[in-house]
């Protein structure tokens, strides 16, 4: 029985598989079957094309042509048009177009059937018949079912290129074009606003702001994303959206096929970013765009407070980034990173930043332990805020929970003002507190309107701190094979060098010092730093709890990692697990701990090998597909940590070498952004 199959509460997503070059691939598509060549014989003027009509404009019984070429002048030529309307009640379309002798072109004509109210629109989608100019249909291959040969591998990848050179050609030979008729609001300025990036690129640019006059909860924002994404530090090609519109929703109401069931949610239309990679446009969407499998995300988009005139005083958009024409991106939905904040015009938006960072522990004569501690209140609100709060907690309590609590009053916290000694901050360490521990800056002041104070932002800063003896005791160098976040970037698993701890009091737990500090540093980035511990107390048992790597890389993070034995043993107890599973845990032989290679069916039915859990945004990935992922000991024999070591260090420089994308925070932004990409093209592989 494989009991974490049905235990294991996780989203089985497809394996990480490094990208393959694109050299050759075009030629070995049969272009000759797809007959699609520079010269055929129709097609349409563009392959988008869009009709605005405003209030004052009457539709009803108006023609709109669409203009189709023909190669040549000569005879009467009738031409079947594939057609379907978005909604037949309201535009309309014949079967096929004519083409009299002597004109090389000939009129579609859409008629429109009704009034279309402000905000309506209706699509048209046209298609020349391409089998009447000799070219096959071609059509998606369906995915390989398990047990499929190499054989058949080989002809699904020649089948899925003839079906993207199809798809292509018909874009590029203007054999099919997309026709929207829409009326629009008449808009009012409400003055100039801003659009905040908290996603990407971290930069804001101010933005027009309009208002629907015949519609007051619809409002355009009229966008800036070259300045945003130039901003930045990237590039745009010409094709960013120039406007967004956003609705404010009204909780009971049916939109897009679903009810609204809170107050202030909002719907965004699609914003093309502009930015572009591998040469597909990256576009924002709101979930409703998607199935109802995205409704729980709407929460995320939603005015965040309102002005006393009624009007928005600022409004939080969250989506989805994808890749344009494809399921592919990198951005998941969530509330605590949305894409952008808009701040609507004459709003004051208040700056309460600050950072907090350990700088060790003091002991005074009388034997009283300190603990120091680096600040800054970067926000110019937070400088001149009502107070600011310091204590030292628990990693186990929840810091903005304790924020709460000190604003209250039921929590003992020191004035900022009363622990600063020179430039650091000096807090005396609370009796009977030891082990994980954090320090909290705590900023309070007044609410909005003056009435109330309230905690406007908690950061805090771990470490360690023990009474009496530290369990942990230094066993010196021992080493690692990265076989979770190098593949990813397409880069063999290999060893990296890391502090290996043993806790005295439980012998055979481990913990691995910041364990993937010195990835990160490969990556040119400062980030890895969480410690992850190790159980080996039993040789013939080892496990990961699911913990955090404290990694982040470019706009993606943080990582997670576990083993499928770390998580059930954290739920059902070592005992339970053990003795149901005792396949799924690692070994401790010789000094060097080895992890077994197991197997899992993903989302698209097929088996997937893998080691451990990579878990990003709430989501598990199967890592350690290589089968390569391991952990040395320094205790381990001389010979084996020098292979390692020789290992470790060349391989490091041979990417730090050979590849220049190991420097610059674009750089690390754009690889980043491909890992995700990569994890979820694979979804159902």
């Amino acid at each position: 029985m494989k009991l974490y199959k049905s235990l294991l509460a996780t989203v089985l997503l497809g394996g990480f598989i490094a990208s393959c070059s694109e050299d050759g691939v075009w030629d070995q598509a049969s272009l000759s079957d797809l007959g699609a060549t520079e010269g055929t014989t129709f097609a349409f003027n563009n392959t988008t094309i869009n009709y605005t009509y405003y209030p004052a404009d009457v539709m009803k019984d108006m023609v709109v042509n669409i203009t189709v070429t023909r190669g040549t002048t000569e005879g009467d030529v009738t031409l079947p048009i594939s057609a379907s309307f978005s909604d037949g009640s309201l535009i309309s379309g014949p079967e096929s177009v004519t083409f009299a002798n002597g004109s090389n072109t000939a009129s579609y004509p859409i008629t429109i059937l009704e009034e279309f109210e402000p905000g309506i629109s209706a699509s048209a989608k046209l298609a020349i018949d391409t089998t009447a100019l000799g070219i096959p249909v071609v059509t998606q291959p369906e995915a390989l079912k398990p047990g499929y040969t190499a054989e058949d591998s080989i002809q699904h990848v020649k089948d899925s290129i003839n079906y993207v050179i199809y798809k292509t050609r018909l874009s590029e030979f203007k054999l099919a074009t997309t026709v929207t008729i829409q009326k629009d609001y008449n808009w009012e300025s409400l003055g100039i606003g801003t659009w905040n990036d908290t996603y990407f690129w971290g930069t804001s640019a101010e933005v027009e702001i309009l208002r629907a006059v015949e519609n007051t909860s619809i409002y355009r924002v009229m966008l800036d994303m070259e300045s945003i994404v130039t901003k930045g530090g990237d590039d745009v090609d010409g094709n960013q959206s120039t406007s967004v519109n956003i609705t404010i929703l009204e909780k009971g109401q049916d939109f897009r096929g679903i009810t609204i069931e809170e107050e202030d949610l909002v719907y965004w239309t699609p914003i093309n970013t502009g930015y572009s990679d591998d040469g597909l446009d990256v576009i924002a969407y709101h979930p409703m765009d998607f199935s109802a499998n995205w409704a729980r995300y709407n929460t995320y988009s939603y005015v965040a407070r309102y002005q006393e005139n009624g009007l928005p005083a600022y409004i939080y958009i969250s989506g989805l980034l994808l890749l344009q024409g494809t399921s592919s991106g990198w951005a998941p939905v969530q509330s605590g990173t949305p894409i952008a904040r808009i701040v609507f015009p004459g709003v004051k938006v208040y700056n309460y930043s600050a950072s907090i960072e350990y700088a060790g522990l003091f002991t005074n004569p009388d034997g009283q332990v300190y603990v120091l501690a680096d600040y800054a209140l970067s926000g110019a609100d937070a400088q001149t805020a009502e107070s600011v709060k310091v204590a030292v907690i628990s990693q186990n309590d929840d810091a903005e929970a304790v924020a709460d609590a000190i604003l209250a009053g039921d929590y003992p916290a020191s004035d900022l003002e009363d622990v600063i000694k020179g430039e650091q901050i000096q807090i005396a360490m609370p009796e009977d507190l030891t082990g994980k521990l954090q320090i909290i800056l705590v900023v309070i002041d007044k609410n909005e309107d003056g009435t109330a104070s309230e905690v406007k932002n908690v950061v805090a800063a771990n470490f360690e701190y023990y009474g009496g003896a530290n369990p942990w005791t230094s066993l010196g160098e021992g080493y690692f094979v990265d076989d979770v976040i190098l593949p990813l970037f397409g880069y063999d698993p290999d060893p990296y060098p890391v502090t290996i701890e043993e806790n005295s009091e439980t012998p055979g737990l481990y913990r691995l010092v910041k364990m993937y500090s010195a990835v990160a540093a490969d990556f040119g980035v400062e980030s890895g730093t969480g410690d992850v511990l190790v159980y080996a107390e039993n040789p013939n048992a080892v496990y990961i709890p699911l913990q955090p790597l404290e990694l982040t890389l470019g706009s993606n993070g943080p990582f997670f990692i576990s083993t499928d034995a770390g998580e059930l043993v954290e739920e059902y107890g070592f005992d339970r697990v053990y003795g149901a599973l005792p396949d799924i845990f690692g070994k401790l032989e010789n000094g060097v701990m080895t992890f077994p290679i197991l197997e899992e069916e993903n989302s698209a039915g097929n088996m997937v090998q893998y080691q451990l859990w990579v878990i990003l945004n709430g989501s598990h990935y199967f890592a350690g597909l290589n089968g390569a992922f391991s952990i040395v000991l320094p205790g381990a024999e001389e010979s084996v940590k020098a292979r390692y070591s020789q290992r470790s260090l060349a391989a490091s420089l041979t990417r730090r070498l050979n590849s220049g994308s190991f420097n610059g925070e674009k750089a690390q932004k754009t690889m980043a952004r491909k890992a995700l990409i990569h994890m979820r093209k694979n979804l159902n592989k």
